[in-house]
């Protein structure tokens, strides 16, 4: 029985009935990592081109160093999942028992208990910086008042769309 219908990146929801499911999730993971990879190369061309050239004056050479550094985060990460996609599709025996691993009831419990305890603990702290922060900075505090504005949108049309799926 899968809980909703929804197609998502990390396949967290979807829970593979067989081992060819679970291949062709794989494999749309592998072509969301090709998107990934090139967007960490376009963030390290420009946060180095923008370091030399300065495209954008505006910014500084720490924020080109951030830059040059998600995109090759991203690089590296990208190329290591593809590399290990590529090894568990190669190998059936590999593959049936990185599903059965992957979505144990259990870890899908806990991983579902993680995210509401996360995003309670994360709505605290953000409204208590929002709330110091109203004493010493307005920009402060009003990025994050909209954090939580933004983030209150975004529970509300998320547990709209599951109680529609659902």
């Amino acid at each position: 029985m899968k809980p909703c219908m929804m197609r998502d990146l990390f396949g967290a929801w979807n829970i593979p009935a067989n081992d060819e499911e679970y291949a062709r999730m794989i494999r749309r993971k592998t072509k969301w990592l090709y998107g990934l990879l090139v967007f960490g190369a376009i963030l390290l061309t420009l946060g180095v081109l923008n370091e030399y050239l300065a495209f954008f004056p505006a910014a500084d050479s720490f924020s080109d160093g951030v830059y040059s550094g998600v995109g090759a985060g991203f690089c590296v990460a990208a190329i290591v999942f593809l590399f290990k996609n590529k090894k568990l599709l190669g190998d059936a025996g590999m593959l049936h028992v990185k599903r059965i691993e992957e979505y144990d009831e259990r870890k899908i419990e806990i991983t579902r208990k993680v995210a509401v305890t996360t995003f309670t603990i994360f709505s605290v702290i953000l409204f208590t910086a929002a709330m110091i922060a109203g004493f010493f900075s307005r920009t402060v505090f009003y990025c994050c008042y909209l954090g939580i504005l933004l983030l209150a949108l975004i529970f509300i049309a998320v547990t709209h769309y599951y109680n529609k799926r659902m």
